[in-house]
């Protein structure tokens, strides 16, 4: 089976590449997804001079918040001298951005759901690549296909083989996930990805129950 927790990380890896992304502004690091209105809310300054930051809506000029830049932080895996700029207390949903100094960061939204469509779309990953499952059009759209290989007649790998179910012992797996592209599936791997999936809904169950990702 697919290690479908990677696809949490791959998302959020994604994400993490768009914020490093050097458009419009190199200089200033955020998470281009956005903030909800009373979580943190940060913003990284490649920048040893500047020390102020404000904020204004991305198509105005009025500055809505402002504030002092940390101290000059460093690590031990780069020479880059950053600073940080909390606007943790600005909390009017909105469109926005991050002056300081010269430089200003790329767009970002302040809004209570501007979490759902990723999580939609890393909940959909689950039901895009599930094996053995036809995928119906009303679910999933342009990505609609047939039931892939039924997987009712496999053989045990060696390394899984019990003196019951020798090696190449033919068995019935049908649906789950592969391994990536080599067809294998793992039931360690099964038993992580359904552990994401019921702790997701265990820390969030509200918010899962209202939320409409259009899978079945």
């Amino acid at each position: 089976m697919i290690r479908l927790n990677a696809i949490a990380g791959t998302v959020l890896l994604f994400v993490n590449f768009m914020v490093a992304a050097q458009t419009p502004g190199e200089k200033i690091r955020l998470n281009q997804i956005g903030f909800t209105p009373f979580g943190e809310k940060i913003a990284i300054v490649l920048s040893e001079e500047v020390t102020d930051y404000f904020i204004t809506p991305v198509d105005g000029d009025q500055i809505v918040f402002s504030g002092k830049l940390s101290d000059t932080k460093t690590v031990a895996y780069s020479p880059q001298q950053t600073r940080v700029a909390d606007f943790t207390k600005f909390q009017t949903p909105g469109t926005y951005v991050l002056h300081a100094g010269s430089y200003t960061s790329c767009p970002f939204t302040i809004n209570k759901f501007v979490f759902v469509p990723v999580t939609k779309s890393v909940l959909k990953g689950f039901y895009y690549q599930r094996f053995s499952t036809p995928l119906q059009e009303q679910y999933a759209g342009k990505w609609s296909r047939p039931e892939s290989t039924p997987d009712n007649k496999v053989l045990i790998h060696p390394s899984a083989a019990s003196p019951k179910r020798p090696a190449g012992t033919e068995v019935s797996s049908t649906k789950g996930w592969i391994d990536a592209g080599d067809y294998n599936k793992y039931i360690v791997n099964s038993g992580i990805t359904t552990a994401t999936l019921l702790a997701a809904y265990e820390d969030y169950a509200t918010f899962y129950d209202t939320l409409n990702t259009n899978i079945p």
